[in-house]
């Protein structure tokens, strides 16, 4: 996916927005010190797409060495599968049956990594991904004190005071 070259050095202030707009020089230059960082230390990586947005990015960064992207919302998410990006992590909860069956559809095409936090999240993206005859792979959101998501540690095993059996 290219600009067209209309746009190419034009000032920023006649510029059609929303646009993203790259320094292309310090984006490389800082995507090889990640790249360079995270393969010194051994790990793999998967960068959060909430500030680009955009699969060209993300398909630099896996050219570069990261193993898929992490995306907010599964409207995102479906949008990079549509680009040929398959390892996609949704960070947040599959909660609700529309966002369950479209995780599900999403496995169809792509491999997203799902995070739950309730065994109740983890049992109805089984049952919709049965219902497709797809496979969903699932993480644990284990809230690591920020109060925002994840189970609390230790509590595994047992069941929230507000889970119905």
């Amino acid at each position: 996916m290219h600009l067209p070259d209309f746009t190419i050095g034009s000032l920023k202030r006649n510029s059609d927005t929303p646009q993203l707009c790259l320094d292309l020089d310090a984006f490389e230059s800082n995507l090889s010190t990640m790249a360079k960082f995270v393969a010194a230390k051994g790990k793999n990586w998967r960068p959060h797409s909430k500030c680009h947005k955009t699969p060209e990015v993300a398909t630099r960064q896996m050219a570069a060495g990261s193993i898929g992207v992490t995306c907010a919302k599964v409207s995102e998410a479906e949008i990079f599968a549509r680009s040929g990006i398959r390892d996609i992590l949704l960070a947040h909860l599959p909660v609700g049956p529309s966002r369950v069956s479209r995780i599900a559809a999403l496995c169809e095409i792509a491999t997203p990594v799902v995070s739950c936090d309730h065994f109740v999240q983890a049992e109805q993206l089984s049952e919709a991904c049965l219902r497709r005859g797809v496979v969903c792979r699932a993480i644990v959101d284990v809230d690591i004190g920020m109060k925002r998501t994840g189970i609390t540690p230790f509590s595994w095993g047992r069941r929230s005071a507000s889970c119905k059996d």
